[in-house]
């Protein structure tokens, strides 16, 4: 009677067990950003995954389903369709094709608006720079809006085609760039004694022994004098104001 009992207990395990399935509890909600990094590791999980463990894609064949074998069909066919279906739903749900079609358009669009505000707005071409607040005659760069601007002249000329974009830049970099930068060596052609003539220090010669990257801060007077990097990071007040939009040195005004 026991072992009867066990037998009945297993088979309706057995039973149960077989006849589970896993439930779909939510197909309301479409989270992209989900659905894009599953698709980019399923795809990565399919043709390059089956090739790697030394599958021969060309034996693969949609309609024979589990054919050479279940791996390498799983892998190869459904792994790697599946991932173009999450792709594919992407683009025709979302009219994502619409950004893809018209993004060099609005590229273009977005590095001229922004070449245009630098130039009319915030550009001072007696003094070679850039305000970094409207109306204020001291500029105080950092490391993170000087590279704003590097990015918004590169892409003038390279995207929006503004000729004298490049000219622009490096004025700017040679005027606040050399004085930002706190020392440097060979790489950049100096061998000592400021053998280059640019004003930076041989780094073993730093008066400071300070490293070669750019000072935390430098304030410039645009109406004449010269740029001074300020050691201790702290930024102007200017630099926080909200009072200017838009402005490309400050993001959340």
């Amino acid at each position: 009677m026991k072992h009867l009992t066990q037998f009945f207990f297993i088979l309706a395990l057995f039973i149960s067990l077989s006849s589970a399935q896993v439930q779909i509890t939510e197909t309301s909600v479409y989270y992209t950003a989900e659905q894009m990094l599953l698709a980019n590791e399923i795809n990565e999980s399919g043709e390059p995954y089956a090739e790697a463990l030394g599958y021969n894609l060309n034996d693969l064949d949609p309609m024979a389903v589990n054919q050479p074998d279940s791996i390498s069909y799983t892998l190869g066919i459904d792994n790697y369709e599946y991932s173009r279906y999450q792709l594919g739903t992407v683009i025709s749900r979302s009219g994502i094709g619409l950004h893809m079609m018209w993004a060099p358009v609005v590229r273009e669009m977005a590095a001229n608006r922004a070449y245009q505000t630098l130039i009319m707005k915030y550009y001072v071409p007696s003094a070679q720079g850039f305000r970094t607040t409207l109306d204020k005659k001291i500029a105080t760069y950092t490391p993170f809006n000087f590279a704003v601007l590097s990015a918004a002249l590169r892409e003038a000329r390279l995207v929006g085609n503004q000729s004298e974009a490049p000219s622009i830049y490096v004025r700017f970099f040679t005027k606040v760039g050399n004085k930002m930068q706190l020392s440097e060596g060979a790489a950049t052609g100096e061998t000592g004694g400021d053998s280059d003539g640019d004003g930076i220090p041989y780094i073993p010669e730093q008066p400071d022994n300070l490293p070669p990257v750019f000072a935390s801060a430098a304030t410039y007077d645009l109406s004449g004098s010269a740029a001074h990097h300020n050691r201790d990071g702290d930024k102007a007040h200017a630099f926080r104001l909200k009072e200017n939009a838009p402005n490309p040195f400050n993001p959340t005004a």
